[in-house]
C-alpha cells in the first residue's frame, strides 16, 4: 500500500508540475504576442523597444525557455515537441501581423533584413534540431521510437507554416515601399557585396545571412530525401531556384534582382553539402533512427 501511495503521489505531482508549466506557457506566449503588437495603440502589456531585434528575441525566447525547463525535469519528448509546435505556430501569425504593422508604420529595410535573418534561423535550426533528436535516439525500444515519431509530428506541424509563411512573405511579396526601383545588377560582387564592405551595415549582413542559412537548411534536406543526383539536388537545383527568384524579382518589381545574392545563395548550397557529406552522413550510421524516422515519412 505504501508503494501503491508513493506512485500516485509521484504522478500527481508531475501532473502538477505539467499543468503549472501549461499555465506558464499560455501566459508566455499571451506576452510574446504583445510584444509583437506593441505599436497598435500601445497594446496592453506590450513594452518599448529601440531595437526590433530585442522585441521578437524576446518573443521566442520566454516560451521556449519555459518549455525546456519543463523538459529538463520530466525529460518528455512529447511535451516539448507539442509546445515547440506551438510557438512556432503562433510565431507565424505573429510574423504576418508583425509585416503588416510594419508595412503600415515603419516598413524599413532594417526590419525585412530583420524578418529574412529570423526565417534563415528557424529554416536552419528546424532541420538541426530533427537531426539532433535523431542522434539522442538510440535505444532500441519501440515504444520509444514511436514517441519519437510522434513529437517529429509535431515538430513539422509547426515548422512548416512558418517556412511556408516566411518563403512567401519574404522572398515573392512586394519590398518597394516608397522608394524607386533599383536596376538589376549583372556585376558579380558590385552589388550587396560591395555596398557591405563600403558601408558595414549590420542590415546588409542580417539579410545575406538569412538567406545563406535558409539556401544550407534547403541543401541539407534535399541531400537527405534524395539517393541520386546529389551534385543537381545539392547544387543545379538551389541555384536555378536562386536565379528564378531574381527574375521574380526583376519582373513583377518587388525585390532588386542582384547576382550577389545568387553567389550568396549558392555558398549556403555549397555550405549546406559539407556539412551533409561531413556530419549528416556520420549520423546516418545510426540505422535504427533513421529506419524510424524513414517509417513516419512515408506512412
Amino acid at each position: 500500500m505504501l508503494g501503491v501511495s508513493r506512485v500516485s503521489t509521484t504522478k500527481n505531482t508531475v501532473l502538477g508540475i505539467k499543468k503549472f508549466s501549461n499555465i506558464l506557457f499560455t501566459l508566455a506566449i499571451f506576452f510574446s504576442s504583445c510584444q509583437f503588437l506593441y505599436n497598435y495603440n500601445h497594446f496592453l502589456l506590450s513594452l518599448y523597444f529601440r531595437y526590433s531585434w530585442l522585441k521578437l528575441l524576446l518573443a521566442l525566447i520566454v516560451p521556449i525557455a519555459v518549455t525546456v525547463i519543463h523538459y529538463l525535469i520530466n525529460h518528455d519528448f512529447i511535451y516539448i515537441a507539442d509546445r515547440t509546435a506551438s510557438v512556432m505556430i503562433v510565431f507565424s501569425v505573429l510574423f504576418v501581423l508583425d509585416g503588416i504593422n510594419l508595412r503600415h508604420f515603419d516598413m524599413t529595410d532594417r526590419s525585412r533584413s530583420l524578418h529574412q535573418l529570423i526565417f534563415g534561423l528557424e529554416t536552419f535550426f528546424s532541420v538541426l534540431a530533427v537531426i539532433t533528436l535523431i542522434t539522442l535516439i538510440r535505444q532500441k525500444n519501440r515504444e520509444l521510437n514511436n514517441h519519437y515519431a510522434e513529437s517529429l509530428k509535431a515538430f513539422f506541424s509547426g515548422s512548416i507554416p512558418v517556412m511556408v509563411i516566411g518563403f512567401a512573405k519574404i522572398y515573392f511579396s512586394s519590398r518597394i515601399y516608397g522608394k524607386v526601383y533599383n536596376p538589376p545588377n549583372l556585376i558579380p560582387f558590385n552589388g550587396e557585396m560591395s555596398e557591405f564592405a563600403k558601408s558595414g551595415e549590420l542590415e546588409l549582413l542580417i539579410r545575406d545571412a538569412g538567406n545563406v542559412l535558409f539556401f544550407t537548411a534547403l541543401v541539407i534536406v534535399l541531400l537527405g530525401i534524395t539517393k541520386r543526383c546529389k551534385f543537381f539536388w545539392g547544387i543545379c537545383l538551389p541555384v536555378a531556384i536562386s536565379v528564378s527568384m531574381e527574375f521574380y524579382q526583376y519582373f513583377f518589381k518587388c525585390g532588386d534582382p542582384d547576382i550577389d545574392d545568387v553567389i550568396l545563395n549558392t555558398v549556403g548550397a555549397i555550405l549546406g553539402c559539407v556539412i551533409y557529406k561531413f556530419i549528416i552522413e556520420k549520423i546516418k550510421e545510426n540505422e535504427l533512427c533513421w529506419e524510424s524516422l524513414e517509417q513516419w515519412m512515408w506512412r
